[in-house]
Parts: structure tokens; sequence; C-alpha cells
């Protein structure tokens, strides 16, 4: 009778142990899955803070509609890890709108690509080196045309240049204006080394040559050559 309990108490013990250890690895299951999903939606509010910041300084609506894409692929993961969570198909609702009016929206003005300064600057560089980072896992995974991904690249390369370029000019004159030659100085020459490392037989760049040019020769004691 004595083993007979001991038995029982022995296996009474075991069942607590597997039970707690299966518990134990059903709640890790659970957080691991609800970091997993927090990690998503932050990249779902990222990817729109990327569409945001894209549509000010392009109207390029391809590319804008890409994202949604992105943000609308995230939605349908976290459908998939959590089926009864509402975030997923409340955002998704929320998305489709405003990718359906893409193609209905009328021309919108040309963006402003000069920031408010040159950290600003720096940040929007960032934003266009991940927004072609995304771009390339797409086509990495065929999800768009390498033309498409090419001419997706050479617009935001354009665009890097763009902002760097009218960033610089914009307050180097508003330096100008309020006598801080110094300050106008550094901002010309970084606009002058931008130039450089671009292909000067580009009109484009050639026009912003020319306004750099003459931004210098506003320069206490300064004169520009005609190269």
């Amino acid at each position: 009778m004595i083993w007979l309990t001991i038995i029982i108490a022995v296996l009474l013990i075991i069942a607590l142990v597997v039970i707690s250890r299966h518990l134990k690895d059903n709640t890790s299951e659970i957080e691991t899955r609800e970091a997993q999903i927090a990690k998503l939606r932050q990249r779902v509010s990222q990817v729109e803070e990327l569409i945001r910041n894209w549509r000010r300084v392009s109207n390029n609506r391809v590319l804008v509609h890409e994202l949604y894409q992105v943000a609308l692929e995230i939605l349908d993961r976290i459908s998939v890890m959590d089926p009864g969570h509402s975030f997923a198909a409340s955002e998704q609702q929320r998305l489709l709108p405003l990718i359906e009016n893409l193609s209905t929206q009328g021309e919108q003005a040309s963006p402003h690509t000069a920031m408010g300064s040159t950290a600003e600057a720096g940040r929007m560089q960032n934003e266009l080196k991940e927004i072609k980072r995304i771009l390339r896992s797409r086509v990495n995974n065929g999800l768009i045309s390498v033309s498409l991904y090419e001419q997706f690249c050479e617009e935001i390369e354009w665009l890097g240049t763009r902002i760097t370029l009218d960033t610089c000019l914009d307050l180097a004159s508003q330096a100008l204006d309020t006598n801080a030659a110094k300050q106008a100085e550094k901002l010309l020459n970084q606009a002058l080394a931008t130039i450089k490392a671009a292909d000067i037989a580009d009109p484009r760049i050639g026009a912003y040559f020319e306004t750099t040019a003459a931004l210098l020769q506003q320069l206490p004691g300064r004169a520009v050559a005609g190269d």
C-alpha cells in the first residue's frame, strides 16, 4: 500500500512537471508571437511614414502604391499570426481607400525639396535609402520588375541630389540675407561637392552650378571662375 502511494505521488509530480513545462512553453510562444506582432505593427507605421515623406518630395504615385502594398502584406502576416485580432482588418480597411484614390487624384504642385536644415535633409536621405532597400527586396522576390526598380532607383538618386542641393542653396541664400557669410560659404561648398559628384553634363546639374556660382559671388571678396 505504501509503495502504491509512493508510485502515485511520483506520477503526480511527473504530471505536474510536464504540465508546468507545457504551460511555460505556451506562455513563451504567446509572448514571442505578441512581440513579433508588435514589431510588424511598428513596421506598418514606419512604412506609412516613408509614404508621407516620399510624397513631400515626389508625385510618383506608382512608387507610393508599391509602399502601400508593402504595408498591406505586413498586415496580412499579422492576420495569419493572430486571426482574432481586429488591428490588421481595421488597418486594411483604412488603407484600401487611400490606395484606390491614388489613381483619381489630380496633378499636385511640384513638391518642395528644400528642407529646413541640413539635419532634416540628412534624415530624408536616410528615408530614401530605406525606400530603395524595400524596393530591392521586392524585385529580388519577383514582386516588381527589374526595369521598374531601375526607374525607381533613378528617381530616388536624383531626388537625393535635389534635396541636398535645394537645401544647401536655400539655406545659403538665407544666410547671405542675414550676413552669415561663413555659414553661407560652408553650405555653398557642400553644394559644389554634390555637383562635382554628379553628372556635370546633365543640364539640371548645370542649372544648379550656375545658381551656386551666383551665390558664391555674393560672398565678401569672392569671385567664381566660369568652370
